[in-house]
C-alpha cells in the first residue's frame, strides 16, 4: 500500500473542519446541543468553506504540479452545481425552523445527530454509549476474561487524557492497556479515533479500527459497525486519492458489512451511500446509491444538506441533481394528490356537519387549509413542500377522523331510526294481538287487589298458603302470626253492633205495636216485648254476626275461585303471548337486519336495547 497522508484528502479536511467546530464548542462548556447548531451553521451557512479547502490544497499542489487549474475549475463547477440544488431544497430563512425540528428529534434520539455530520461526532457518541448498560457490562469486566479488569484504571486515565485533549498521553495509556489486555475493543476504537481525527495517521487508525471491529464482533454491535465504517472510510479516502478501483471495492465490502449488521442504522447507511456514489461509474450501483440517499432524506431532511455539501458526493453531483429533482417532483405530486383528497374530504364533512359532535371544528380546519394553499403558491422549495405536506397530512388525518365520526354517527342515526320504527310497530302489533290477554291480566290484577284488601280487614290464615302460591309473593306476603278474624275483637264488635242495632229495631217495633193495639209502652205487651228483645239479644247478635261472617267467607271463596280460574287462563295466555312475542319480534328483527345489512344476532341485540331504552348499547354495537 502506497504512502498516504489523510490531510491530502479534501473530504477528510471537511470532516476535520466540522470536527474542529464541534470540539471548540464542547471545550467552551456550552453543552452537547451547541455543537449541533455549530455543525448546521457550517453545513448550511458556510458553503464556501469547501472552496477554501480546495484553494488551500491546490496552492500546496502547485509547488510540485503546475497544471492544477483544471482540477480547481472542476471543483468550482461542483460547488456551483450544489448551490443550484440547495436553492431547490430550501430558502435560507427555513434553516432555523429545520434546526428547531431537528433539536426536538435529537432530544429523543441522540443518533439523529448523524444527519448533521456522519463522522465528526463519533467520539461524543461513543462516550454516550459508554453510559449504556450493555457497554457498561463489558467495560466493567463482568463475564469476561479476568485480565480485563486489570486495564480499567489505565483505560480510565487514557480516556480522561483524551477528553482533556492530551492526545499523546492518551495514546500512551491506551497502548499500555493493550499490552496488558488485547481484547478490549473500546481501547482500539478510541485509539483509532485519535489517530484519525487528531493525528491524520492513515496506517495507525486503519490498524486500530480493524482490531476494534475484530474484538467487538458478536460482543457490541455498534462498535463493530462504527469500526467497520471507519475502516471502509479510510480505504475509500485512499482509493479516491490514488484512483485505486480494487481498494474502492474493498472499502465497499467493509462498509457493506457494517450496513448488513443493522440496515436501519443511518451511520452505516450514509457511509454506504458515500462509497456507492464514489463508484458511480458502475451503473448497477446507481440505483442502490439513490435508494440509500432517498431513504436518508425522507427520514430526516437535513441529510440532504449534508449530502450536497459532502465532498464524497462531488463525482455524483449530476445524479444528485436528478435524484433531488425527482424527490421534489414526487413530493409535489404527493402534495397535489393530498390536496385533492382533502378537497373531497372537506366537501363530505361540510355536507354532513349535522352528524358531528363539534361542527365548528370544520370551520377551523378550512381556515388552516386555506393558509397552506395560499402559502405554497409562493414557497415551493423541497423543505417548504415537506413542511406543508406535514401540515396537510395532519389536516387530512383530522378530516379522516371527522369522516369516521360522521360515518359512525350517521350510521347510528339511521340505524336507530330503523330500530325505533320497528319497535314502535312491534308494540302496536303486540298490543293488538294480545288485547284479550291484557284484559284478563287487568281483571286478575283487580281481583287480586280486592282479595288482598278483603284479607287485610278480615284475615283468614286457612287460605294464606294457597293464596301465596297463587298470587305474586311480592304483592302478597302472609302474616304467619295472624288469627282468623272470627276470633278477633272485630268479630265481637260486629256482634255487639248487630245485637244492639237489632234490639233497637225490635224496641221500635214494640213501641209502634203497643201504641196501635195496646195502651202504650207501659202496657203488659210493651213491657213484655222489650224484655223479650233484651233477653234474646245475645242470640240474634250471634246469629247476625255468623251470617255476616259467612257472607264474607263466601265472598272470599268466590274471589279465590275467580282468581284461580284467571290464574289458569293467564298461564295459558302466557304461553300464547310468548309465542306471539317471538313471532312478531322475529319479524321485526329480520326487517332490521334487511334494512341495516347487519347480522341477525346484532339486529336482535339492537332490538332488545331499544326496547329497554338503552341507545348507547346500539351505538356500541355499531362501532
Amino acid at each position: 500500500m502506497r504512502d498516504f497522508n489523510l490531510d491530502q484528502s479534501v473530504e477528510y479536511q471537511k470532516i476535520k473542519a466540522t470536527r474542529k467546530i464541534i470540539a471548540n464548542a464542547v471545550t467552551g462548556g456550552q453543552g452537547f446541543s451547541n455543537p449541533v447548531f455549530a455543525a448546521i451553521s457550517l453545513i448550511v451557512n458556510r458553503p464556501d468553506n469547501e472552496l477554501e479547502i480546495v484553494n488551500d490544497l491546490t496552492a500546496v499542489a502547485k509547488q510540485n504540479q503546475p497544471a492544477v487549474d483544471e482540477k480547481l475549475n472542476k471543483e468550482i463547477l461542483f460547488i456551483n452545481k450544489k448551490k443550484e440544488i440547495i436553492s431547490l431544497l430550501l430558502r435560507p430563512e427555513l434553516v432555523n425552523s429545520a434546526l428547531n425540528e431537528f433539536n426536538v428529534k435529537l432530544s429523543k434520539n441522540i443518533y439523529s445527530i448523524y444527519a448533521i455530520s456522519n463522522f465528526a461526532f463519533a467520539d461524543y457518541i461513543f462516550r454516550y454509549e459508554c453510559e449504556t448498560d450493555e457497554l457498561k457490562k463489558f467495560r466493567i469486566g463482568a463475564n469476561e476474561d479476568p485480565q480485563a479488569t486489570l486495564v480499567r484504571n489505565i483505560r480510565r486515565k487514557a480516556e480522561e487524557a483524551y477528553k482533556n485533549n492530551k492526545f499523546d498521553e492518551a495514546i500512551s495509556f491506551f497502548n499500555e492497556a493493550n499490552l496488558k489486555y488485547q481484547a478490549d475493543f473500546t481501547v482500539y476504537y478510541q485509539l483509532g479515533l485519535i489517530y484519525f481525527f487528531e493525528k491524520a495517521n492513515f496506517k495507525s487508525s486503519m490498524e486500530c479500527f480493524r482490531l476494534a471491529s475484530k474484538y467487538s464482533h458478536n460482543k457490541y454491535n455498534l462498535t463493530f459497525i462504527h469500526s467497520m465504517v471507519f475502516t471502509g472510510l479510510l480505504l475509500k479516502l485512499y482509493a479516491v486519492h490514488h484512483k485505486d478501483v480494487d481498494m474502492l471495492n474493498e472499502a465497499y465490502q467493509a462498509i457493506y458489512q457494517a450496513y448488513a449488521a443493522d440496515t436501519g442504522y443511518c451511520f452505516s447507511k450514509y457511509a454506504l451511500a458515500q462509497c456507492t456514489a464514489a463508484m458511480g461509474s458502475r451503473n448497477d450501483l446507481i440505483a442502490q446509491a439513490n435508494s440509500l440517499i432517498k431513504n436518508l432524506v425522507m427520514s430526516e431532511k437535513l441529510f440532504a444538506i449534508q449530502i450536497i455539501h459532502d465532498q464524497a458526493f462531488n463525482s455524483y453531483t449530476d445524479e444528485l441533481d436528478k435524484l433531488f429533482k425527482n424527490l421534489y417532483n414526487e413530493l409535489a405530486g404527493n402534495m397535489t394528490r393530498l390536496f385533492e383528497k382533502i378537497d373531497i374530504a372537506l366537501e363530505l364533512v361540510s355536507n354532513n356537519q349535522q352528524y358531528l359532535t363539534i361542527p365548528a371544528k370544520v370551520a377551523s380546519i378550512k381556515i388552516e387549509y386555506k393558509k397552506i394553499t395560499e402559502q405554497i403558491s409562493s414557497k415551493k422549495t423541497f423543505f417548504d413542500i415537506d413542511a406543508f405536506y406535514g401540515f396537510a397530512t395532519h389536516i387530512s388525518n383530522e378530516l379522516e377522523d371527522l369522516a369516521k365520526e360522521i360515518e359512525r354517527n350517521k350510521k347510528y342515526s339511521e340505524t336507530r331510526a330503523i330500530v325505533e320504527a320497528a319497535v314502535k310497530n312491534y308494540r302496536e302489533d303486540f298490543l293488538e294481538l294480545t288485547k284479550h290477554y291484557i284484559e284478563v291480566d287487568n281483571k286478575f290484577a283487580l281481583l287480586k287487589e280486592q282479595y288482598i284488601k278483603l284479607d287485610s280487614y278480615y284475615p283468614n290464615p286457612e287460605f294464606d298458603e294457597f293464596m301465596a302460591s297463587l298470587l305474586n309473593t311480592h304483592d302478597y306476603i302472609p302474616n304467619l302470626e295472624k288469627k282468623i278474624w272470627r276470633e278477633s275483637g272485630l268479630f265481637v264488635l260486629i256482634k255487639i253492633i248487630s245485637g244492639g242495632f237489632t234490639f233497637l229495631l225490635l224496641v221500635l217495633v214494640v213501641i209502634v205495636l203497643s201504641t196501635l193495639f195496646a195502651k202504650g209502652i207501659a202496657s203488659f205487651f210493651g213491657i213484655t216485648g222489650v224484655l223479650t228483645a233484651l233477653v234474646f239479644m245475645p242470640l240474634y247478635s250471634t246469629v247476625f254476626a255468623e251470617i255476616f261472617f259467612n257472607v264474607i267467607e263466601i265472598k272470599r271463596r268466590n274471589l279465590i275461585s275467580d282468581i284461580k280460574k284467571l290464574k289458569v287462563e293467564i298461564d295459558v295466555n302466557k304461553i300464547k303471548t310468548n309465542e306471539i312475542e317471538k313471532k312478531i319480534s322475529a319479524k321485526y328483527i329480520t326487517l332490521i337486519a334487511e334494512q341495516t345489512h347487519l347480522s341477525s344476532f346484532t339486529s336482535e341485540k339492537m332490538f332488545e336495547a331499544c326496547l329497554a331504552g338503552n341507545f348507547e348499547q346500539i351505538k356500541a354495537l355499531i362501532s
